[in-house]
């Protein structure tokens, strides 16, 4: 656990997995990112699964994004 989440990590698919813990504002939710390698590179996915309220999943979603370096798609 790690700031109110529960964190999976699956190394063999690249992906980390994070579960928000009941009192966070966005539980009930998780979050998956994963690489890609593309190229040269790679390139990082996210996916978020949220039942708390529409503020409160957008903040989640904002502040993943933001963390990742990710632009916002809507």
């Amino acid at each position: 656990t790690e700031n109110g989440w529960l964190i999976a990590t699956d190394n063999m698919a690249y992906s980390i997995w994070s579960f928000a813990l009941e009192g966070y504002a966005a539980y009930p939710a998780v979050v998956k990112r994963w690489v890609i390698p593309r190229g040269g590179g790679s390139e990082v996915r996210m996916d978020v699964l949220c039942e708390a309220s529409k503020v409160a999943c957008d903040d989640l979603v904002r502040t993943f994004a933001h963390m990742n370096g990710l632009p916002l798609h809507h």
